[in-house]
C-alpha cells in the first residue's frame, strides 16, 4: 500500500486551519504534524540519493560550500502475514504404519503434528495445543524435529517447543498414547472412534503487533475395537468341614457337614465389568442357599491394577478384561438331603 507523502502539505494546512500550530513557522508546523499523526499501517524501503558538486570559485577542501541535491525513492514492503498450518496423523508406534479398524486396548499409537510456517515472518515459541481428546489421561507432545528447511532453530531439544520457525519451513512434533480398556468401553464417546483435536500456536514478531498466532484445528481419529462384555463362572466344591475335598463325587457328606464352594469368575471380554456378584440357588437339596462372598482377585492378567475392590462385601467393584476373581460360599447338609437324595 503506497501513499503520496506530498499530502502532508494538505494535512499541515488543515491542522493550522483548525488551530493546531497557528502562528508557528513552517518547520514548527511540520513538528506538530508529526506529533498529531499516527504511524501509517504500511511500510517502505527508503533510499535517499545525494548529488554533490563544486560551484565556480568554491573551495574544493570545504564541503560546506558544495552544491547538493537529494531525492528519495520509497518501495512498498508486503504486509506482515504471520500464519501457521498444522497437519496431524496417527500411526501404530511399533510399525509406523497407518492404523486399521478395531484397534484393541494395549495398542501404543503415535500422534505426529507437522507444523508449517505459511506466513512471511518468523514465528517463535511454536508448540502444540490440545483442544479435545477422547482418551485419558492426555499424553506429552515433544520430540520436535525440523523436517523442511535449514533456517529454523531450537534452543532446547525435545521439550515440546520449537524456538524459531522461519517462513516456509516445517517442524514435526510427536507423542505416544496407549489405548486403554476404558477407551474401548467408552467407544470414543459413542461414535466408536478415538478422536484427538489440536492446533499449533506461536508468537509473531512484536513489531507486527499480531501477538499469538494459531493454526486451524486438525483432528486425527482411529476406529476402536467394539466393546464386548463377557464372563465365565466355574463352581467347585473344595472342602468339607474345612478339610480339602479331592473329589466331590466321592465325598459321602453327612448331616451337618459344611460344604465349601469356590466360584471362579473370569472376565473374558475386552471391557471392565463392575459390581460383579453371584447368586447360588440350591436346585436339589433342602438346605439354605449358599451366599457367595469373600471375593478375592486371583490373577491380574490384563492391564495391571485395573481390577479393584474397595471392600469385601460380596460384590467385586471392577473386574478388568482377562482378570480372574474368586468367591466362596457354604452349604450345610440337612437330614432331608440324606433322606431324599439317595
Amino acid at each position: 500500500m503506497n501513499k503520496n507523502l506530498n499530502d502532508n502539505d494538505e494535512l499541515s494546512s488543515g491542522l493550522v486551519s483548525r488551530g493546531i500550530g497557528k502562528g508557528l513557522t513552517a518547520s514548527a508546523s511540520a513538528i506538530v504534524l508529526a506529533l498529531a499523526t499516527v504511524t501509517p499501517a504500511w511500510s517502505t524501503i527508503d533510499n535517499t540519493v545525494t548529488a554533490r558538486g563544486e560551484a565556480p570559485g568554491g573551495d574544493p577542501l570545504d564541503p560546506l560550500d558544495d552544491v547538493t541535491a537529494t531525492d528519495t525513492e520509497s518501495v512498498d514492503v508486503e504486509d506482515d502475514t504471520p500464519a501457521l498450518a498444522m497437519t496431524k496423523t496417527v500411526v501404530d508406534d511399533a510399525t509406523g504404519l497407518a492404523l486399521g479398524a478395531n484397534v484393541p486396548a494395549g495398542t501404543v499409537v503415535r500422534y505426529e503434528f507437522a507444523v508449517e510456517n505459511t506466513g512471511n515472518v518468523t514465528i517463535t515459541d511454536v508448540g502444540i495445543n490440545e483442544v479435545a481428546f477422547d482418551g485419558a489421561p492426555s499424553f506429552t507432545v515433544a520430540n520436535e524435529t525440523l523436517t523442511t528447511g535449514t533456517d529454523s532453530t531450537d534452543v532446547t531439544a525435545n521439550d515440546g517447543n520449537w524456538s524459531s520457525l522461519a517462513p516456509g519451513e516445517t517442524v514435526t512434533f510427536s507423542g505416544t498414547y496407549t489405548v486403554t480398556t476404558t477407551d474401548v468401553a467408552n467407544q470414543g464417546g459413542g461414535d466408536g472412534n478415538l478422536d484427538n483435536e489440536a492446533n499449533a500456536t506461536g508468537d509473531a514478531p512484536a513489531s507486527t503487533g499480531f501477538g499469538t498466532v494459531t493454526s486451524p484445528n486438525d483432528t486425527a481419529s482411529f476406529d476402536l475395537e467394539d466393546a464386548n462384555g463377557t464372563m465365565t463362572v466355574a463352581k467347585v466344591a473344595t472342602a468339607v468341614n474345612g478339610a480339602p475335598l479331592a473329589d466331590p463325587l466321592t465325598a459321602n457328606v453327612a448331616v451337618g457337614d459344611v460344604i465349601t464352594y469356590t466360584y471362579t469368575v473370569t472376565n473374558t471380554g475386552n471391557v471392565p465389568l463392575t459390581d460383579v456378584t453371584l447368586t447360588d440357588n440350591v436346585t436339589a437339596g433342602s438346605g439354605t442357599d449358599p451366599v457367595p462372598g469373600s471375593e478375592t482377585l486371583l490373577t491380574d492378567n490384563g492391564t495391571i491394577g485395573d481390577s479393584t475392590d474397595a471392600a469385601v462385601n460380596g460384590s467385586f467393584d471392577t473386574l478388568g478384561p482377562l482378570d480372574v476373581i474368586t468367591f466362596t460360599g457354604t452349604y450345610t447338609v440337612t437330614q432331608s438331603d440324606i433322606d431324599n437324595l439317595q
